[in-house]
């Protein structure tokens, strides 16, 4: 996901952490006012990660998170 823009949501975006999942890159996203967090690692349709737009997106190989704007 590039170039997006995600206003006052649950979760601005949700990205696969599932194994086998493909990659994915998410950047220059612009992410205001979600309330469970910008960028947020899934499995099926479950939240499983904390808000990887602050830290934690290099524990998974196959997501990039790189240039969003969380406000």
């Amino acid at each position: 996901m590039t170039g997006n823009v995600a206003r006052k949501t649950g979760i601005g975006i949700g990205v696969s952490v599932m194994p086998g999942a493909g990659t994915a890159l998410v950047a220059d996203n612009l992410i205001s006012e979600a309330r469970a967090g910008a960028i947020v690692g899934m499995h099926d349709a479950v939240p499983v990660t904390g808000d990887l737009a602050k830290a934690g997106s290099e524990q998974y190989a196959n997501v990039m998170v790189s240039g969003n704007r969380v406000r």
